[in-house]
């Protein structure tokens, strides 16, 4: 078992292109820990740097107590777990998870012990005689867990292992993935871009954009109290709403205008962006489509009938338990989360009530939240 610690990490490919600045972070014992960013955002060369797949340019890594900036990977005591699962195809499933042991030159009883074991927790014991060849995608990748867990490292690294399967199979992977870690009281490091996966298995997350680290806190808060409009866009199916608003005061009373139509702004957190100088300067209004409702949802709209807008519906997407609204106000398209029994008339107007409460505020220049606290 072991703690990992990566300061100031740096990653310069040639021809000056940065791929990953200045990443400090600290990953606990047997944390279960999520790098999730779009494509090209650095998080797999994070880990790949990790593996020592990757030579950093500057800073420091830790795994456990031993600095291994100058380790060969295969001296790490770590095992990664690849996106193609990299499985050799002339092999069976008891030789491909064999095959690392066998390198070391463990006893044929040990390796026979070790790969039973590993095959019994992933659900492969009637496999081990198939080629990776004769196997589903599930079973192919439970075999690459299988091949890593064999070795007992001290740290997993798994780079998007889940990309190529179809959505409900990477559903059920989830949770073996889940139901894996907390057996084998390990440190999980996972890389994706998808942001279901980052928010229903990971202890921590760390969002990445452009090589940097965005936000780093648990799952839920990140997606109640995103630091920036990056991290409030990229959390959340569907994102994040965004209107340009106003902030103007007007009879006790700070009001967010949204060029024709005003919400009014929590008597709290009015203050506190008047406090910092937001009067009459234009701001970013985030607000979520779990945090909008619809006409027909009138007891909702009742507890805030001044935070009331009218809008032209323009599609619904009917999701089963749920359905969106793609509503115009005032110019801008907002999303609207509604029962499914919600009646609409593509082109009819439609009323969306504002949950203000719920409602954060971006600087228009930095970007950052107003009132939210950075990593």
């Amino acid at each position: 078992m072991a703690k990992l610690k990566l300061k100031n990490i740096c990653k310069i490919y040639p021809g000056n292109v940065t791929a990953v600045r200045d990443f400090s972070l600290e990953i606990e014992d047997q944390e279960f820990l999520i790098l999730v960013g779009p494509s090209g955002c650095g998080k797999t060369t994070v880990l790949r740097m990790i593996a020592g797949l990757e030579e950093i340019t500057s800073g420091e890594i830790r795994i456990g107590d031993r600095v291994v900036n100058d380790v060969a990977s295969k001296d790490r005591d770590i095992a990664m777990v690849f996106q193609n699962y990299a499985l050799y195809p002339h092999l069976t499933v008891y030789d491909n998870m064999a095959f690392g042991l066998k390198l070391r030159k463990l006893p044929k009883g040990e390796i026979r012990k070790q790969v039973q074991e590993a095959a019994g927790i992933l659900g492969l014991e009637d496999l081990l005689n198939r080629r990776p060849g004769e196997l589903s995608g599930g079973q192919r990748q439970r075999v690459a867990l299988g091949r890593a867990i064999v070795r007992q490292p001290q740290v997993f690294l798994m780079d998007e292992p889940l990309s190529n399967l179809d959505a409900q199979l990477r559903g059920q992977m989830r949770l073996e993935i889940t139901k894996l870690h907390k057996n084998l009281e390990t440190t999980f490091v996972y890389v994706t871009h998808d942001q279901t996966e980052a928010m229903t298995m990971g202890t921590r997350i760390v969002v990445m954009k452009d090589g940097l680290i965005q936000q780093i806190d648990q799952p839920q808060t990140i997606y109640d109290h995103p630091a920036n409009l990056f991290v409030a866009g990229f959390t959340g199916n569907p994102r994040m709403n965004f209107l340009e608003a106003t902030l103007l005061e007007q009879d006790d009373c700070i009001w967010a205008d949204l060029s024709g139509s005003r919400l009014p702004v929590p008597a709290a957190r009015g203050q506190e962006l008047k406090e910092k100088g937001y009067l009459d300067k234009k701001v970013i209004l985030g607000i979520r489509a779990e945090n909008l409702c619809g006409e027909e949802d009138s007891r909702e709209r009742e507890r805030y009938p001044e935070s009331t807008l009218e809008g032209i519906l323009e599609f619904s997407e009917c999701r089963g338990p749920e359905t969106y609204l793609h509503v115009r106000i005032d110019g801008k398209e907002v999303i609207v989360r509604v029962r499914p029994d919600f009646q609409t008339i593509p082109g009819g107007k439609v009323k969306v009530g504002f949950n203000m409460s719920k409602a954060h505020f971006f600087d228009q220049e930095s970007e950052v939240n107003v009132g939210s606290n950075p990593y």
